[in-house]
């Protein structure tokens, strides 16, 4: 019987980018729910770029469910395609040129039943469907379904609160 690791997601992301210098720890246990807020130019997107393999790191590392992704120095960096994290930007991101049912099943294995999924999220009237035929909230439905999919450890969401942030918000200029 093996231990499963403490933490789903245990990092120190180091990195340096133009006049940022990111310094973050971050511990996310199994099952838990993360937001992580701050101004704008605080290193958010940063973080999740680096979590995902997009920038590399200067020092730190990133384990997810013990597994060792990346640790600079350590020639055994995961790719990119191999991180096993699934990522819904703000927009979704979906392929234009696909309909919905193709952007679901697209990165999951294909004798994967995706029913079950389809019908949580309310998207069988859609399947037919080309991305610019859909709202914003069905769009985003259909990111999220793409990303669970392919069944990741991990789900990443990136939204940006302009709104709470800005003056008049909830955000610390109010």
């Amino acid at each position: 019987m093996t231990n499963a690791p403490e933490f789903l997601l245990d990092t120190r992301v180091v990195l340096d980018r133009g006049n940022l210098r990111l310094d973050a720890e971050l511990q996310v246990h199994h099952g838990e729910v993360v937001a992580i807020m701050g101004p704008n130019g605080a290193g958010k997107t940063t973080l999740l770029n680096a979590l995902l393999g997009w920038l590399p790191l200067r020092s730190g590392w990133i384990l997810v469910d013990g597994k060792a992704f990346e640790t600079p120095g350590d020639d055994s960096v995961t790719p990119i395609h191999r991180r096993d994290i699934g990522m819904i930007f703000q927009d979704g991101l979906l392929f234009p040129h696909l309909k919905v049912a193709g952007n679901i099943r697209f990165g999951a294995a294909p004798d994967k039943d995706l029913t079950g999924l389809i019908e949580t999220l309310e998207l069988s009237n859609l399947l037919e469907r080309y991305p610019s035929e859909l709202s914003a909230g069905q769009t985003q439905r259909v990111a999220l379904a793409r990303a669970l999919a392919a069944e990741p450890k991990m789900v990443l969401l990136m939204n940006h609160w302009r709104h709470s942030m800005s003056p008049g918000g909830l955000g610390p200029e109010s």
